[in-house]
């Protein structure tokens, strides 16, 4: 783990420390953004789920946790630096915080809920889209699919093929070669 060392008084590192929000987080926003363009529709910090999780895909029955690298301490992130002041506290904060995930991980996994990491410095990637599809196996999953022009795609229950990109043409040309008659 990196140290760095501590430029603030306390009150300027109370005052930034109230600016962290817990929703709407930059990656939070960046992975609904990404499940909006391949087509997904979620529910947000479901009161009625352990752990209130970010994003609930409720008709594929999966929970995606969005985690800061800092906060969470995401192994070999170079975001997971462990403060210069005050270890001890910091130490005790991110184990709880990891302890913390995997209780409401279990507890999720228990109520039948996939669960799925999406790391913040993974979120910034220009990959996330095709790590979503992949992750949430995208079109098998999906009833319906239009295209630019409002055609609508049908799949048949288990039928499945892979893309990467996440791009609608990319789409469209893995739909006419699975089905020719969809087109």
């Amino acid at each position: 783990m990196q140290v760095t060392k501590n430029v603030l008084d306390d009150a300027a590192r109370r005052k930034m420390m109230a600016q962290f929000r817990s929703k709407d987080t930059k990656p939070e926003v960046m992975v609904r953004r990404a499940l909006h363009r391949l087509g997904y529709r979620f529910r947000l910090h479901r009161r009625d789920l352990p752990g209130k999780p970010d994003i609930v895909l409720p008709r594929h029955q999966t929970i995606i946790l969005v985690h800061g690298c800092f906060w969470h301490q995401h192994n070999g992130c170079s975001d997971a630096r462990m403060p210069r002041t005050r270890q001890d506290y910091w130490s005790a904060k991110f184990r709880r915080n990891s302890e913390r995930d995997a209780e409401t991980a279990a507890a999720l996994k228990a109520l039948g809920w996939r669960v799925l990491v999406v790391w913040e410095c993974d979120a910034r990637k220009p990959e996330l889209d095709s790590y979503l599809a992949s992750a949430l196996g995208h079109v098998s999953s999906l009833s319906a699919y239009s295209d630019e022009a409002g055609h609508r795609f049908r799949f048949e229950a288990g039928q499945s093929f892979r893309f990467h990109s996440g791009r609608r043409s990319d789409l469209k040309a893995a739909i006419s070669r699975t089905d020719p008659g969809s087109r």
